[in-house]
């Protein structure tokens, strides 16, 4: 991806399909990696170049049913060009209260985005992660994202903080793939809701036991 926005290289000459050896996930999809270098979109200044993903994504846009992107942990140059090219977006926040307390600044980002760059753009949802149902600090996270996100968007079904996923990680596997009945199965919810079309999986805020 670093050639494509970096160096104008065409998207499709930086595809990883199915048959490519260095792609090592799968469920028929094709792959555009990240690298280091992209680090280097947060100090290019020129002209239109916040739109610039959305102008190489354009050739592959009738190619797939879905594109992805995954933007880094931050408001730089890269966010900016996932929420430009993107027709929805989906916050994942840990329900830490440091980390809940930044959901205010990416609002601010997307609205900026809608007005400036993207019209079309639309918030679907909050994504609350690495969340312990029994831990008293979580619930509270999660019932101020709730009121925080009242009329705006739905905070999502959390998903649970799981030993799944550190695991996976280490062995190079999807963590929905190696542990199916695991905390990874929101995502498989999650994604399961929007080929469908139907309504994303909600956060369920009746009081659970907890633990301080």
């Amino acid at each position: 991806m670093a050639h494509v926005i970096l160096r104008d290289l065409p998207l499709e000459q930086a595809i990883y399909g199915q048959d490519s050896p260095l792609l090592v996930a799968r469920g028929g999809f094709d792959l555009v990696p990240s690298h280091i270098d992209l680090a280097e979109t947060d100090g290019r200044r020129e002209p239109g170049f916040d739109v610039a993903l959305r102008e190489a994504l354009e050739v592959a846009r009738e190619r797939y049913d879905f594109i992805v992107l995954d933007a880094p942990p931050n408001l730089g140059m890269l966010t900016v060009m996932g929420l430009a090219a993107a027709d929805e977006v989906i916050i994942p926040v840990r329900t830490e209260p440091y980390d809940s307390m930044g959901v205010g600044l990416i609002l601010g980002t997307i609205s900026k985005v809608q007005r400036r760059l993207n019209p079309a753009l639309r918030l679907s949802g909050i994504l609350p992660t690495q969340f312990g149902a029994r831990k008293s600090v979580d619930r509270e996270v999660l019932e101020h994202l709730a009121a925080v996100m009242a009329g705006k968007a739905p905070v999502l079904e959390p998903v649970q903080a799981s030993a799944a996923f550190g695991h996976a990680a280490r062995n190079g596997r999807i963590a929905l793939e190696a542990s199916p009945s695991s905390a990874a199965a929101v995502y498989g919810r999650l994604a399961a809701a929007l080929v469908t079309g139907s309504a994303l999986p909600y956060a369920n805020l009746v009081p659970q036991p907890v633990e301080a």
